[in-house]
């Protein structure tokens, strides 16, 4: 593999980093680049000081400085950094091999003092392809910074859809043993109620034989259809509040299993 181009956004904040602060004039002195691109890669970096550590500061007097700063993400910067480097080692590999290995020898032939080259020539030389290398990282940690914001995004909106469930889920839970007690006792009113009808029906099967043999037959007949009715609205009436309270059992179980996967995220992800 090639000997490592010296240029880039991390060698930049690097140098910034290690020194504490820099002028635009000072860091492209250091770094051996325009005070244009300076400020460019300082505006930029600046603009997400939370994740690089870089700021730019304009004092009452005096030139503005770019000024390192606490980092509030450190890992996510590395990990970013990392990207970079391994992005520029495939970058390295992609040169040597459309190259055909003519970049390293044009670097040792600038080195040594080599022939002069045409105006059109100068597009190849080691600074043109230092320029596009920095650009190259330039675009790369803009989309990476990008993808970053995203995914803090989704995060924000899946704690808050967590957050939701559980209070919905404390509030399910503190009306659940009310619920299953509610629940034994219209079963066990349904079951009395059932046993009642059977005993009734008997009943009411004797008084209508009885009644046959009276001129009050018809009048008490009638009177039992009116109570059976009565009960059998009853029945419905138990049976729907009893069907209510198992879906609402399972509603809270359903609200558990949903709290528990949400957790389990969280677990992961920290």
């Amino acid at each position: 593999m090639p000997s490592k181009i010296e240029t880039g956004i991390d060698k930049f904040v690097e140098e910034i980093q290690k020194r504490g602060k820099l002028t635009f004039k000072e860091a492209a002195s250091v770094l051996g680049i325009s005070e244009e691109k300076v400020e460019e890669w300082a505006n930029l970096l600046s603009q997400h000081k939370e994740e690089t550590g870089i700021e730019i500061k304009y004092p009452a007097f005096g030139e503005p400085e770019i000024v390192a700063t606490e980092l509030k993400k450190e890992v996510a910067v590395q990990e970013k950094i990392e990207e970079i480097k391994e992005g520029k080692d495939e970058l390295e590999d992609i040169l040597e091999k459309y190259t055909e290995g003519k970049i390293p020898e044009a670097i040792e032939k600038a080195k040594v003092g080599g022939p002069a080259k045409k105006p059109e020539e100068e597009k190849e030389t080691p600074k043109a392809v230092e320029r596009g290398v920095a650009e190259k990282e330039v675009q790369e940690v803009e989309q990476r910074l990008g993808e970053i914001k995203q995914v803090e995004a989704v995060i924000e909106k899946l704690e808050k859809v967590a957050s939701d469930i559980e209070k919905e889920v404390e509030h399910a839970e503190s009306e659940e043993k009310e619920l299953e007690k509610n629940i034994q006792d219209a079963k066990h009113r349904l079951s009395t109620l059932k046993k009642a009808i059977f005993l009734l029906v008997d009943a009411m099967k004797k008084k209508v034989e009885d009644a046959k043999k009276t001129e009050m037959g018809i009048h008490v007949i009638r009177s039992m259809k009116e109570d059976l009715k009565r009960i059998e609205v009853e029945i419905k009436s138990v049976e729907s509040q009893t069907k209510k309270y198992e879906q609402s059992k399972i509603k809270i179980k359903l609200l558990k299993t949903l709290e528990g996967v949400l957790q389990g995220g969280k677990k992961s992800r920290r």
